[in-house]
């Protein structure tokens, strides 16, 4: 999971060694990001489908070779129509790794633990944030931007070469199931519900997650160093949120009860980034707290309805939907938002945009869709 975001997370970190370097305008850090999650929004259903027929350990393997070769990808480009194509190759394990990740727990673990599990395979991401603002910025003022992702290229072709050694055999005759008619199965409805909530949080999420650094260095004024550790903050805190926000789902929360709360967090979000720019420059630090529990952390009970709520022969085709929802948010939510700021020259109408999307959001989580026991179902 980790490993098939690194790159854009590594892109938001090292945005102004980019600028720097390449003279590139904001927005256009902006659109390497969405070209990153447009490949893997579009790839997604196609993605899903792929590792229910190949399996999850070869699905888990697939993604991390092609992470590592987006990552070298990016440290040897040397124009921005390079930097594009690079981000074409990263994001493509976008399209697999949640649907490979959830058809594992779904045919390895069992029932009671998979809140958990689920919460720890999902706050991968989380450590791929962390470990990208930590190091990232200080290895790129020892070494430059270049080698730094180049050593992270070759350590994620490593744990490639690892989980085909260790992780567990494909499970038989998990494939994709027929309707009775021999067409494919529709999906549940509350698939979609969880697509639109996803792809609501994912244009929240493209603007926090691709800028916070950026505006706590040019807005706040904090050095590049310091500015990266929001990214660092955020990712640390989301790793446990997101393990304590599964193992609540599961434990009667709820799913959707859980989802609800969360949009409404990252309501909060929006506003108090508006805050720290016009108030307090210090309310950064808060809010990275804030978005971690909220915009970075509601993947884990989204991934553990499907889990739960899917028949393991269909977990990797609604993964692929979800996520093609969730990264089409980001792919149009970060550009926007870098157009945004060279366009007013502040970052808060952004924010004001994260508010109001996020609410949206956990609107879509107060009807159920139908009746549902929260404790066996995706609901």
């Amino acid at each position: 999971m980790g490993a098939s975001t690194l790159q854009l997370f590594a892109l938001a970190v090292l945005a102004a060694d980019l600028i720097d370097d390449l003279g590139v305008s904001r927005a256009q850090i902006g659109i390497l990001g969405g070209v990153n999650t447009l490949i893997g929004a579009v790839a997604s259903p196609a993605g899903g489908r792929l590792v229910d027929r190949i399996g999850a350990r070869r699905g888990v393997v697939w993604v991390l070779a092609v992470s590592a070769a987006g990552l070298a990808a990016t440290a040897a480009a040397t124009t921005y129509v390079t930097l594009v194509l690079a981000s074409v190759l990263a994001g493509l394990p976008q399209a697999g790794a949640n649907a490979a990740t959830n058809k594992l727990i779904g045919e390895h673990v069992a029932p009671g633990r998979r809140g958990v599990v689920t919460g720890i395979k999902q706050s991968g991401v989380q450590i791929a944030v962390f470990a990208a603002g930590a190091t990232l910025p200080g290895l790129a003022r020892l070494v430059g931007w270049r080698p730094s992702l180049a050593v992270v290229a070759v350590l994620v072709a490593g744990w490639a070469a690892l989980a085909a050694m260790r992780l567990p055999p494909e499970v038989e005759g998990t494939g994709p199931a027929p309707a009775p008619d021999g067409r494919r199965a529709r999906l549940d409805p509350f698939v979609w519900r969880l697509t639109v909530y996803g792809t609501l949080m994912g244009l929240a999420a493209g603007a926090t997650g691709r800028f916070l650094p950026l505006f706590a260095h040019e807005a706040l004024g904090y050095p590049t160093t310091v500015a990266g550790l929001t990214v660092a903050l955020s990712g640390l805190v989301a790793i446990g949120a997101r393990i304590w926000w599964g193992r609540a789902a599961e434990r009667g929360l709820g799913s959707r009860r859980a989802l609800a709360i969360m949009g409404l967090l990252g309501a909060a979000v929006g506003g108090g980034l508006v805050a720290a720019d016009v108030a307090l420059a210090a309310l950064v630090w808060p809010v990275a707290v804030l978005s971690a529990v909220s915009l970075s952390s509601w993947n884990s009970v989204a991934m553990l309805a499907i889990i739960t709520g899917t028949a393991g022969s269909d977990a990797g085709r609604a993964s692929g939907v979800v996520l093609a929802g969730f990264l089409a948010g980001l792919a149009v939510g970060s550009p926007v938002a870098g157009w945004s700021v060279d366009a007013t020259g502040t970052y808060d109408t952004a924010w004001v945009a994260v508010a109001v999307l996020a609410a949206l959001a956990a609107a879509t989580m107060r009807v159920p869709s139908r009746p549902c026991d929260d404790s066996s179902s995706p609901c």
